[in-house]
Order: C-alpha cells, then structure tokens, then sequence
C-alpha cells in the first residue's frame, strides 16, 4: 500500500492496512456498516443488499431504504 494523506503520504508502507478491493466492472454497490461489537447479517440478491431486515438498493438516482 501507498500512503495517501498525512506524513505517509507517497510512501510504501510496511505495516498491514485493513481494506476492501473490488474487482470487475465500472459499477458496483457497497454496504458499510459501523457499530460495536460483531456486525449483522448482510445478503445480496435481486440488486438489494438486506442487512437484518432492512432491504437497501440503489435505483438509478439515489439509494433507496425498505
């Protein structure tokens, strides 16, 4: 990894770096989430990731919750 802000910023970095690579086309979806403790449950399918019970997909102009 190269670092991108800060004084590491250039730099080839030793350390490990917790981070997400996708591969393929130009267009792709990501859920984040953010909480303490272990994370819920996440699945995909028919464009829509549910996370718990809550269905979230992205209609072409904005994202849109369920």
């Amino acid at each position: 990894m190269i670092g991108g802000a800060g004084s590491e910023a250039g730099k080839v970095l030793d350390r490990p770096i917790a981070g997400v690579f996708a591969e393929g086309g130009d267009e792709f979806f990501v859920v984040v989430t953010i909480q303490r403790g272990l994370p819920p449950e996440v699945k995909c399918a028919d464009g829509k990731a549910w996370i718990n019970r809550r269905a979230v997909s992205f209609d072409g102009t904005k994202m849109v919750l369920e």
